[in-house]
C-alpha cells in the first residue's frame, strides 16, 4: 500500500514538473507566431528615468497594456518629472506631467510579445517657475500645454513565466495648445522629438 502511494506521488510529481518545465521553456524559447497566454503587462518606463536624470532631476513613467486579440492591444501610460536649471542671473524649477492612450498592432499575431507598431494620442503639461532673487518676490511661473502623438516600433520579450523587457524607437509629435509669450516663457519645452523607451515589467 505504502509502495503504491509513493509510486503514485512520484509519478504525479514527475508529470507536473515536466509540464511546468515545458511551459516555462516554451514561453522562453518560443519562436512560433501565436497568441500568448498573458493578457496584460504592467510596466515601468526607464527611458523617463534616464531622461530626467540627464537633466539633473527625477522622473518616472509607468503604464498598463491590455490584449484585445492576437494582433491588437491598447496601452495607457503616464509620466512626471522634476528638474531645474541655473542661468546665473536667474534659475528655474520645472515640473512636467503627461499621459497617453495608445493602440498597438503585433505583426506576428503574438500580442503581448515580439514586434509591434504603436500609435497614440496624449497631453503633456509643463510648469516652469523662474526665480530672480532669494526672497521670491520676483518669481514668475509659466505654463505650457501640448497634444502629443507618439509613433514608434518596438520589440517585447517575455522571459520565463512573465518578466517583460521592451525596447522601442520612434518619434513623438508635439502640437502646442498654449504657451506663454515672454523673454523666458518663449523657451518652448521639448514636447516632440526622438522617442525611445526601455520598459521593464511583468505580464499576467
Amino acid at each position: 500500500m505504502v509502495k503504491k502511494v509513493v509510486l503514485t506521488a512520484v509519478l504525479a510529481l514527475s508529470v507536473s514538473s515536466g509540464v511546468f518545465a515545458d511551459d516555462w521553456t516554451g514561453r522562453l524559447f518560443n519562436i512560433k507566431s501565436g497568441p500568448t497566454t498573458q493578457n496584460g503587462v504592467l510596466f515601468v518606463d526607464l527611458g523617463y528615468i534616464f531622461q530626467y536624470l540627464a537633466m539633473g532631476g527625477f522622473g518616472l513613467g509607468a503604464g498598463w497594456e491590455q490584449k484585445i486579440n492576437k494582433n491588437w492591444t491598447w496601452l495607457i501610460n503616464g509620466s512626471f518629472g522634476l528638474y531645474s536649471h541655473d542661468y546665473g542671473i536667474a534659475k528655474y524649477d520645472a515640473f512636467e506631467v503627461g499621459g497617453e492612450v495608445n493602440g498597438r498592432y503585433y505583426f506576428f499575431g503574438s500580442a503581448v510579445d515580439k514586434l509591434f507598431f504603436n500609435f497614440g494620442l496624449g497631453f503633456t503639461y509643463a510648469s516652469w517657475t523662474y526665480k530672480f532673487d532669494e526672497d521670491g518676490r520676483d518669481d514668475k511661473t509659466y505654463g505650457w500645454g501640448a497634444l502629443t502623438i507618439p509613433l514608434y516600433v518596438g520589440w517585447k520579450f517575455i522571459i520565463g513565466p512573465g518578466f517583460v523587457a521592451e525596447l522601442d524607437l520612434g518619434y513623438r509629435v508635439g502640437v502646442g495648445l498654449f504657451k506663454p509669450s515672454s523673454i523666458y516663457g518663449s523657451d518652448n519645452p521639448g514636447f516632440g522629438g526622438l522617442l525611445y523607451g526601455l520598459r521593464l515589467g511583468w505580464a499576467f
